[in-house]
């Protein structure tokens, strides 16, 4: 079987090369047309012949199959038949192997629904796609070898890492590798446009849907990410400014850019340059981020072990790609230059092309950040970051609220005024409790902590989010009443048929609020956390204060696992302060394994509440028996989750296939009434 698999990858290897260079020859000659079919034809066998190596590789974790390197480093008979499976992802090779299949797919699906019909621009854009699998076949079949078999093999495997025996390790790094691998599909678009001399919007339109359903994939990644770095790493929080953490969050920085750009491609003809180059640079830092956690250029708790041949074909592949693409799209400018371009700067184009410059600016900021201490420079704290990125996230957020309110061209002072004033006067009316509520959170921190420095950012963040939560249901509102006087609908009917037959602007309006309720939750979670550590004595019953409770400790119970791992699991109490009524029991707890992965893993314990979480790590139990805790509360922390799955659900309605089935007009019954257009959004196809 392993065989097997290794002759797929060489297959798969040589079918690549012999494609990207048959593909733009037949390409241009009519009298090839049977040929290129041909070629189509076999983009589809590449994919089945990963299909067959990354099958091997499974049935390999599935059986235990411990000659395999892989299996006998990742696996062993403890691991439930979901952690096996994930296993074959939690080494470097295999996780390659799983973003290089996926790859294979999304090419292999786009030959598939061209093949009837091929065009230059789709040959081009495969010829890419191709080109960048023949990179990871490269890795693959050298110097990251998923079969690579250990002679003589070994009796039992070191098993999984506790900290990744989770179930948000089954999806994140899947979810991931699927939006890398979606955001190679617009790059390769963007290049067959540039490559072809076609500067019309029709590589915009293919790579739309694509560039919305990597963008999804990304953010869900990003989500379970933090929502396994909040439970399980122990430390309070779900974002640490780690570098393998900033290496996901670049390409998703530049892809928002991106998303936006395509709308003033397609709607104004404008930003075709920004368009192109976003593509680009996305597609270089998802290639960047792999190289940040493959390499072991860093030091991150998420990274793999150095690999001197790696490093050097990553560089050489990025060099490649950052030269070839600069270097076309430079020579293509005049051709890609826009048409109509902007002059006013109360504008919806210039809004979009500030926030183009706030990503690419955050972008750039994070990646200096990530990679100072590489080139000898100072590695940057988590305050550093955050000192950086909350002002400039105020700014995008607000700058989002307002983009929707702008109309093409030139905004009407009277148009801006009519459509400010309803977030306007709500904002306005919101002032006062919002500023009791910050200054509470205030309070709190400085109850615990004395020395801590005041927040004003944070109560200017809460306005903000204010402002673009209403403006967000505002446009929701006045695109219903539109709908319902243009069809004769009730207005509720109408609100639901804007997620029916307008989805990608109910999608974009929908993700806008989601991101509002995002930054009011992390501006709570980031800048107003009360953080307690305490030693208690080691018998039930002991207690300390936290803020308006009371945790008490009710005793801790040890297990001891097959392997010669233990877990020792901690119940507390959580009880109101003044009333003494029960909020939750708590039962968090340290993990270790035996074998080579055994880091020990601390489960946090969480009482979740809609305004903040009481966060209790276990920090065990200390020579002279005491016990020593670790309690942080994290006001708003359910906004960052609730508004990370509206925000998501939002660019979901957004990316889905839209309906054709035209709308009834109503009967001329009732006087004309002017009516406000629905402003576009970033997500519009």
């Amino acid at each position: 079987m392993i065989v097997i698999g290794k002759l797929a990858l060489y297959f798969a290897a040589l079918a690549s090369l012999i494609l990207v260079l048959a593909m733009p020859r037949y390409a241009k000659e009519k009298r090839h047309a049977n040929a290129l079919k041909a070629c189509y034809q076999w983009t589809i066998g590449v994919f089945g012949a990963m299909s067959a190596a990354i099958f091997v590789l499974f049935a390999a974790f599935i059986v235990q199959d411990y000659s395999v390197e892989a299996v006998a480093q990742y696996s062993n008979a403890d691991l439930s038949t979901a952690f096996r499976i994930a296993a074959l992802w939690a080494g470097g090779p295999g996780s390659l192997l799983l973003w290089a299949w996926i790859l294979s797919g999304f090419t292999a699906a786009i030959a598939l629904s061209k093949m009837k019909r091929p065009d230059l621009l789709d040959t081009y854009a495969l010829t890419v796609l191709h080109g960048v699998q023949l990179f990871f076949l490269a890795l693959l079949v050298s110097a990251a070898d998923p079969l690579k078999v250990i002679p003589g093999g070994v009796a039992q495997g070191q098993g999984l890492n506790p900290l990744l025996r989770h179930w948000a390790m089954l999806a994140h790094p899947p979810t991931l590798f699927v939006g890398y691998a979606g955001l190679t599909v617009p790059f390769a678009y963007a290049i067959a446009a540039a490559w072809s001399r076609n500067a019309s919007a029709t590589w915009v339109k293919l790579a739309h849907k694509w560039s919305l359903f990597a963008w999804i994939f990304l953010s869900i990644g990003i989500f379970l990410g933090s929502l396994w770095a909040y439970v399980v790493l122990g430390w309070g929080g779900y974002w640490a400014w780690d570098p393998v953490e900033n290496a996901s969050l670049l390409p998703w920085l530049t892809a928002t850019a991106m998303l936006h750009s395509f709308t003033v491609y397609r709607r104004r003809n404008a930003l075709k340059v920004w368009s192109l180059a976003l593509t680009v640079i996305s597609f270089l830092l998802v290639i960047v981020a792999t190289f940040i956690t493959r390499s072991g250029i860093v030091q991150s708790v998420h990274a793999f072990q150095p690999d001197n041949l790696m490093l050097w074909l990553f560089l050489s592949f990025m060099a490649i790609v950052a030269v070839g693409s600069g270097q076309l799209v430079a020579s293509r400018s005049r051709l890609f230059a826009d048409e109509e371009g902007f002059t006013e700067l109360a504008s919806k184009e210039f809004m979009y092309f500030l926030n183009n410059v706030i990503m690419v600016a955050a972008a750039a900021i994070v990646l200096a950040g990530t990679l100072s201490p590489t080139f000898g420079g100072p590695a940057l704290k988590p305050e550093t970051y955050n000192a950086i990125a909350q002002p400039i996230g105020l700014v995008y957020v607000a700058l989002l609220a307002i983009c929707p309110l702008m109309s093409w061209r030139k905004t009407k002072p009277e148009r801006f005024k009519r459509y400010l004033a309803v977030p306007g006067l709500v904002t306005l009316a919101s002032a006062l409790p919002l500023y009791l509520y910050w200054q509470g959170l205030e309070n709190m921190v400085r109850g615990i902590d004395p020395s801590s420095v005041a927040q004003p950012l944070g109560y200017l963040g809460l306005l903000i989010a204010v402002f673009a939560f209403t403006g967000a249901v505002q446009l929701f509102v006045a695109g219903a009443r539109e709908k319902a006087t243009r069809t004769g609908r009730h207005f509720v009917m109408a609100l639901g048929g804007l997620f029916v037959r307008n989805r990608s602007q109910a999608g974009g309006y929908l993700s806008h609020a989601g991101l509002s309720i995002v930054l009011a939750g992390l501006i709570g979670s980031s800048m107003f956390v009360g953080d307690i550590n305490e030693v208690l004595p080691g018998k039930a019953g002991s207690s300390v204060v936290v803020v308006d409770y009371s945790l008490t400790y009710q005793g801790a119970k040890t297990v001891k696992f097959p392997d010669g791992g233990t877990k020792t699991t901690a119940t507390f109490q959580l009880l109101d302060k003044d009333t003494g009524a029960l909020v939750s029991i708590l039962r968090p707890a340290s993990e270790t394994h035996a074998g080579e992965n055994r880091n020990e893993a601390r489960e946090a314990a969480v009482a979740y509440t809609p305004f903040r979480d009481v966060f209790v790590i276990f920090g065990g139990q200390n020579p002279d028996g005491s016990v020593s805790v670790n309690v942080k509360v994290n006001p708003l922390i359910m906004f960052v989750w609730g508004g990370s799955i509206i925000l998501v659900l939002g660019m979901m309605l957004a990316w889905w296939p839209k309906r054709t089935q035209e709308e009834p007009v109503a009967e001329k019954t009732r006087p004309k009434k002017k009516h406000r257009t629905l402003p576009a959004t970033a997500t519009e196809g």
